[in-house]
Formats: structure tokens, C-alpha cells, sequence
């Protein structure tokens, strides 16, 4: 929506929820593309679930470097060259606009998202919960069916959020 672009338009998230920087799905899953011609298969594909900090322990690998210690994404060379390939426990999502951060945690088929910016106005300090098998476009909140699905991912969120020094 910066600039006054109208996201509804070009309606590019499909039916998935969300906008760029929104942490449903809309504003954090997109397709990755690659070719590498003798070592990717044309026309294959992955179910891999990865995120943009996998890409440096990726390129490291395939360059044959060490992963700088400061990475702590997953290499998905194996995903790209069709093997078995090491998944996340889960990924963990952060948007800090606020001293209330919005924040989500992928964990499988499950997807937690906390909406904590006081500008959302159902922002209702609860995590919401997700089987994104059945529902990739986040929209029934199951989070009171499986509440020890949502200490989990509480958990995570726990784990992984580094508060900013200000």
C-alpha cells in the first residue's frame, strides 16, 4: 500500500491473505525460481520450505565456503539437486515496526501469526493458528481447538525473538 498503490488491484497474493509485509501468507509466501542448467532437473519442483536467510548457507555451499557464523539459515542445495533435504523445526517470522512486533512461526502444516501493532484494529493480543494444509488463505483461526499447537508456537516465538537494543 506505500505510495497509495492499491494492492486489490493486480490482486497478486491470489487467494492468500495478506499484502508485502503483512505476515500471513500473502506478504511472506512466494515462489522461488531457479535454474542451473546439468544440476537442476528442468520442470521439477519442491515442496521445501525455506526462507530468505537459507539463501547465504545455499550459496555457500554451492561455492564451496564456509557459512559466516552470523547465518543461521539451512542450506536448500539438496531441495534444489532433487534429494532429501534437512527441514526447519520451524521459521520464524518478525515484523518490528512497533515496540509491539507482529510476529508468526511456520511449524509444519500449523502456522501462528500474533498481530501486535496497535494500528491493527483486531489486534487482539492472541496468537492465531492456521493448518495451512487445509487453509492456505488463513481464514478459519483454530487456535481454540488446539491450544497445545499454540503454546508451541509460543514457544518458538519465545525461542527466537532478540529484543532490539534502543
Amino acid at each position: 500500500m506505500e505510495g497509495g498503490h492499491n494492492p486489490n488491484f493486480w490482486d497478486s497474493n491470489g487467494p492468500l491473505r495478506g499484502i508485502k509485509r503483512d505476515l500471513y501468507e500473502g506478504g511472506i509466501n512466494s515462489p522461488f525460481l531457479a535454474r542451473w542448467p546439468g544440476k537442476i532437473k528442468p520442470g521439477s519442483e519442491s515442496d521445501h520450505i525455506s526462507a530468505f536467510w537459507d539463501v547465504i548457507p545455499t550459496m555457500a555451499e554451492i561455492t564451496g565456503q564456509p557459512v559466516p557464523k552470523q547465518a543461521d539459515g539451512l542450506s536448500f542445495l539438496s531441495a534444489l539437486l532433487g534429494k532429501k533435504q534437512k527441514k526447519h523445526g520451524y521459521l520464524y517470522f518478525e515484523h518490528p515496526q512497533t515496540k509491539d512486533h507482529d510476529k508468526a512461526v511456520r511449524m509444519g502444516k500449523w502456522k501462528g501469526v500474533l498481530r501486535g501493532w496497535r494500528k491493527w484494529n483486531n489486534r487482539t493480543g492472541k496468537i492465531e493458528l492456521y493448518d495451512l494444509s487445509k487453509d492456505p488463505g488463513e481464514q478459519k483461526n483454530l487456535a481454540d481447538k488446539y491450544p497445545e499447537i499454540v503454546a508451541k508456537i509460543q514457544k518458538c516465538m519465545d525461542e527466537a525473538h532478540t529484543p532490539l537494543k534502543r
